[in-house]
């Protein structure tokens, strides 16, 4: 049986170590021992052993508060505004509190041994359980708390006083008595995921989820995110193959790799362009078969363990090595990342739950303010979580966790950008290639020209944006509207000044930097995108009886991301049959939709590279769909559409029509009675829907008779089309 509860148990230990403090008399003894009774029993009073969830709102307000205004920016207290608590629990108990905010959240122990924040966020909601692992996550600080409580450990002094600190009622304290303030900023600006499209390039897996492909993996994800940041090798050494199943031998040749940094961006979607997906989905892929990725449609896995050795052995990183957190204290192992991310080293981090569970992260940022201390999380889950986290463990509880550290270039790095560089992807992200430690060269001039244009696509525009600008005030960054200094100028800019977004005219641009060498600086990171051309933009109705249909791309390639409708509607067709002459699209993903317009019946679904049969609607009436995606386009279709059986009977139309020869090489005749006055007219449709012939009177009535000439025109099915305001009738014309 326990003779004195854990708060009372602190309280005799600090007047156990008051009473040894030999230069007091036993009467400043007793005084100094009352006053320090009463104001620890004050503060065990506020947080006894279980933290109540006002209490715990408070230091999550005071926190907060204090750690956006050191480290973010200016925000009032009362702006500190909670929008939801989520109690997370374990056996009935709550473990945890969290406080979410409009842009972030803030995680606070339930129990008072434990460190009071275990992390917070300005930049992510707070995840689902069920979404990226996170229930994982936090189940390791869940099980510190519990260890805490089975072994009944009280807090250490430490730990008191930050519960102490934060439980107070005047905030401005948290400001004005500040300590050791210093952090550094996230380093990696990439929020990648494991998902479709990242895992673009991962084996296919039909019971997948991730848009039929197996994960990349978060070991990989966490691996090419930290060769984002260095924006290195330019390609790898060796190659390895491997066989899994069910997907058989995966490989890669990372020696003739090279991969695309120019085509990279921080993040994107499955609406993203191909160019900056495929780019990233490949760097993935290779790191996934560096380590030997066990690919899975609910996850892909690998062990951290081998990161060091698959970056030095393929990638040409050859400094990196594996430490395991077992053996340090909280301070060592903190000062060990602080160091690393002193020096701008991303720090590969991992977690396991043995037997088998775990997640690979990045550690890429800190916060210190005295002795608090938090490191910015990266999950590789698209930005989703990440955040701010203790990285402590407490009362002896041991972590697994894992890093790998001195993750940097090993050779010819950093590249400096020198001479002519020319970029073509659709999109793209490019910069001094100084890095993101060192500065860019004095006297050095360097260029980019943005050719995206290729014989298949059709580039309207470019889009310039700076996505950092710290450059010196004598040093010039000059952009022309084409590709050479000839051109229009666009904007010049210096050090001194911010840059804006800038536009092309049409589908190239030039950019020139110049250095002198009176200073430098960290240099810039420039990001492009790409404007192509519509072929179509909304429904388009054809009402001839017949003519020709394509993708309108002509001799390019069709556009990506595009849907376009059409409907087919001749007047007083009995059907409509559709005969194509060219079909090439890129399998599923690109697909043209043919309905029956009467009744909505989708007729057919086609795709691939294969010429279809002929089709034909009923109703004599089509709706026609056309849609392709972001990835991989190709030539395109075409189509001829007749209307059969149309017009009225032509002798309830126009009396005694005529017409010969048909097929006809130099000249028709045609001849009819008008029963009645009333504006007429008499058209030559071609089979592309165009009128090549046209014959109009006003207030006509009686014979008409006329021979047109026809040999002008090129062989094939015409119409030959009788109008006017009452009535209307088509008659087949072949030139031969």
């Amino acid at each position: 049986m326990e003779v004195f509860s854990r708060g009372e148990q602190r309280i005799l230990k600090l007047l156990y170590l008051c009473t040894e403090e030999k230069k007091f008399n036993t009467s400043d003894i007793m005084k100094k021992l009352l006053l320090l009774f009463f104001v620890i029993a004050a503060s065990i009073n506020l947080f006894a052993e279980k933290v109540s969830r006002q209490d715990a709102e408070l230091v999550a307000r005071n926190y907060y508060y204090q750690q956006y205004n050191l480290f973010k920016g200016a925000l009032p207290y009362n702006e500190v505004v909670f929008l939801d608590v989520i109690e997370e629990t374990r056996n009935g108990e709550v473990m945890l509190y969290v406080f979410t905010l409009e842009n972030g959240y803030i995680i606070v122990s339930a129990e008072d041994a434990m460190t009071p924040v275990i992390g917070y966020s300005w930049e992510s909601a707070y995840p689902k359980k069920k979404e990226a692992h996170y229930e994982w996550f936090l189940s390791q600080y869940i099980d510190n708390i519990a260890y805490l409580q089975e072994h009944a450990i009280e807090a250490d002094f430490e730990i008191m006083n930050q519960w102490n600190r934060y439980a107070t009622e005047d905030y401005t304290m948290l400001l004005d008595n500040r300590e050791d303030v210093r952090n550094v900023p996230m380093l990696i600006s990439a929020t990648w995921n494991q998902d479709w499209p990242y895992n673009y390039y991962a084996p296919e897996d039909e019971d997948s989820p991730a848009n039929g492909h197996t994960y990349a993996g978060c070991v990989a994800t966490a691996m090419s995110m930290i060769m984002y940041y260095w924006q290195y090798p330019e390609h790898g050494s060796s190659s390895r193959q491997y066989y899994q199943y069910p997907y058989g031998t995966l490989s890669a040749d990372f020696e003739n790799t090279y991969y695309a940094w120019d085509a990279m961006l921080d993040n994107v979607s499955s609406g993203s362009n191909q160019d900056a997906v495929k780019a990233i989905a490949e760097l993935q892929y290779h790191c996934g078969i560096a380590v030997h990725m066990d690919y899975g449609p609910d996850g892909s896995g690998a062990y951290s363990q081998d990161v060091p050795g698959s970056l030095n052995n393929y990638l040409r990183y050859h400094n990196a090595s594996y430490l395991t957190r077992s053996g340090y204290s909280n301070t060592q192992w903190n000062n060990m990342l602080i160091q690393q991310l002193d020096n701008g080293y991303p720090v590969y981090y991992s977690g396991t739950e043995p037997p088998s569970y775990g997640h690979a992260f990045i550690v890429d940022g800190y916060n210190v303010e005295g002795n608090n201390t938090t490191f910015h999380f990266n999950f590789g889950w698209g930005g989703y979580g990440n955040g701010f986290f203790s990285s402590n463990n407490a009362g002896g509880y041991s972590l697994n966790q894992a890093m790998v550290r001195d993750i940097y270039p090993s050779e010819n790095y950093p590249n400096h950008a020198t001479g002519l560089t020319e970029l073509t992807k659709k999109v793209g992200r490019f910069m001094d290639g100084s890095g993101p430690i060192e500065n860019y060269l004095n006297n050095n001039t360097a260029s980019w020209l943005i050719n995206p244009q290729s014989a298949n696509d059709s580039v309207e525009k470019i889009s310039l944006f700076f996505d950092r600008f710290n450059v010196d005030g004598s040093d010039v960054m000059k952009i022309y509207d084409g590709e050479n200094e000839d051109a229009p100028l666009l904007a010049s800019y210096t050090g001194n000044d911010t840059p804006t977004t800038l536009h092309s005219t049409g589908n190239k641009m030039l950019v020139v930097f110049e250095t002198d060498d009176t200073g430098n600086d960290e240099g810039f990171i420039l990001r492009y995108t790409t404007t192509q051309h519509k072929f179509c933009n909304s429904t388009i109705t054809l009402e001839e009886p017949l003519g020709t249909l394509d993708d309108g791309s002509g001799d390019k390639y069709y556009a990506p991301n595009s849907t376009c409708r059409y409907k087919i509607t001749p007047e007083f067709a009995n059907n409509l049959t559709i005969t194509f002459t060219e079909f090439d699209t890129f399998d599923d993903n690109d697909f043209l939709e043919i309905y029956d317009l009467k009744n909505s019946t989708l007729l057919a679904t086609l795709y691939g590279s294969e010429l279809p049969d002929a089709l034909t609607i009923e109703s004599g009436k089509a709706f026609i769909i056309w849609r392709s995606d972001n990835f991989n386009e190709a030539a395109g279709w075409s189509f001829n559409w007749e209307a059969d059986n149309v017009g009225i009977q032509q002798e309830e139309a126009f009396d005694a029509f005529t017409l010969f020869p048909n097929p006809a090489k130099e000249k028709i005749s045609i001849a009819f009675e008008s029963p009645s006055t009333e504006n007429l007219s008499v058209e030559i449709i071609s089979p592309e829907g165009k009128i090549v012939y046209r014959d109009s009177h006003q207030h006509f009535a009686g014979r008409y008779q006329n021979d047109i000439n026809v040999s002008n025109l090129a062989k094939g099915i015409y119409f030959l089309r009788l109008s006017s305001a009452e009535s209307s009738a088509t008659k087949k014309i072949i030139i031969e």
